[in-house]
């Protein structure tokens, strides 16, 4: 009876991983309380394969205190062959399992514990569950199967009101509309604790059941390299930036930015720190006032104005690549440019609504691995940016300048 105790004994995400990849299962179950797009991303692309091979996905995911977001439930409706929400509107009762289960024609796997489909419960956290193989014709294959079997019926009769199975996009809007769920990072997610939605809006859809500190990042300290902060003036870095694919988030204000379309976000080499601390992070500099700028998040060295990186980012569900972050020399800064463009190559990310949407708006970037991350974007209101400031390990502007954009680097704990 193996116990696998993350991150000491290795990480339930990977092994979900090499069993997607396995190709004598042909049914896989998720019975999960929270879903998040750190979660759900990494796994994404094996869940496609896995479709692709002709195999079945089943996932029945929990809504309560604002655990699972609306862009995870997207993305897995993409990529499933059903999906379930299921939600109890009795105040006292929360859908709490994590159950992974494969079947296959000879053997089947599975894995009960603590982990959730968020990058934090399959990666990085603390976390600890069974799991065993099975041989189909083993004597406790049969019991093991109906017990699975019965909570597969269970959770599909259409007579239990705390299940709802999700048929198309529409069915995740009306939940988003009526508050059941909130979009990635939101600040009603981050506030949000086990309670109802708003009372006659929807309680229809729903019935009542019978009675997360600074990341680190390995140790790449002291190799310094040097910053320029002034004509007259440096820093050293006391980490090298690489590519990882450790979860991170930064938010970036846009203000007015640059492009014909209003499309390119500029990035700093440096920041001038306004609150918090960037010690113990991959941004420290021996200089506590100055950390690294944005462009460092996305792995690339500031100094290293030769390379040119395309990433893809997730908004809404929806895939946009490439979008290329490169050295400008004429103005002598970095910049995103957004404007990749769907699977389709029909719409592009700054066009998806009218021109210059992203003008004056806070950017959230949520890292799935070095060239993948999920993208929020919110109103630059003051209650969004004292929210995402009270959420930040450290803030900065992006620069040294008088009236620079902020940017800061968020706990992911708080997200996860």
């Amino acid at each position: 009876m193996p116990i696998l105790n993350q991150p000491f004994d290795g990480h339930l995400g990977e092994l979900l991983q090499n069993q997607l990849a396995n190709s004598e299962f042909s049914r896989f179950f998720g019975y999960v309380a929270f879903a998040r797009n750190s979660g759900v991303l990494r796994i994404k692309p094996d869940l496609e394969k896995f479709r692709n091979h002709n195999g079945i996905v089943h996932f029945f995911v929990g809504i309560d205190m604002g655990g699972t977001t609306y862009e995870a439930l997207v993305n897995l409706l993409s990529c499933c062959s059903s999906l379930h929400i299921i939600h109890a509107t009795n105040p006292t009762i929360t859908y709490h399992p994590k159950i992974y289960f494969f079947e296959g024609r000879h053997h089947s796997w599975f894995s009960i514990g603590s982990q959730n489909l968020t990058h934090s419960g399959l990666w990085t956290n603390i976390e600890s569950c069974y799991y065993s193989p099975l041989s189909n014709t083993s004597n406790e294959y049969e019991h093991i199967l109906d017990s699975f079997s019965n909570l597969m019926t269970r959770y599909t009769d259409t007579h239990l009101q705390i299940s709802k199975k999700i048929n198309s996009l529409s069915d995740l809007n009306e939940l988003l509309e009526k508050g059941y769920i909130f979009k990635e990072n939101s600040v009603e997610s981050k506030q949000r604790i086990k309670q109802g939605p708003t009372p006659g809006s929807t309680q229809t859809l729903f019935g009542t059941l019978p009675t997360e500190g600074i990341p680190r990042f390995g140790d790449h300290r002291n190799q310094r390299g040097v910053i320029p902060v002034s004509n007259n003036n440096s820093v050293y870095a006391t980490h090298i930036i690489q590519e990882h694919n450790a979860q991170e988030l930064i938010w970036v204000e846009t203000k007015k930015m640059t492009g014909g379309s209003s499309n390119i976000l500029d990035l700093s080499k440096i920041g001038k720190i306004s609150t918090g601390t960037a010690i113990g992070s991959r941004y420290e500099t021996d200089n506590q006032t100055i950390m690294l700028g944005s462009v460092a998040f996305f792995d690339i060295d500031p100094n290293n104005i030769s390379v040119e990186k395309a990433i893809t980012l997730n908004f809404d569900g929806i895939d946009y690549a490439p979008c290329i972050i490169k050295y400008a020399p004429n103005n002598g800064s970095w910049r995103i440019q957004l404007r990749g463009k769907d699977k389709t190559h029909r719409y592009s990310l700054h066009r998806i609504k009218a021109q210059g949407w992203l003008v004056n708006t806070i950017l959230v970037f949520e890292k799935i691995n070095t060239d993948y991350y999920g993208l929020s974007v919110f109103d630059d209101s003051e209650s969004v940016q004292n929210e995402l400031r009270a959420q930040s390990y450290v803030v900065a502007s992006n620069g040294i300048a008088h009236g620079s954009k902020q940017f800061g680097l968020l706990r992911p704990s708080s997200f996860s």
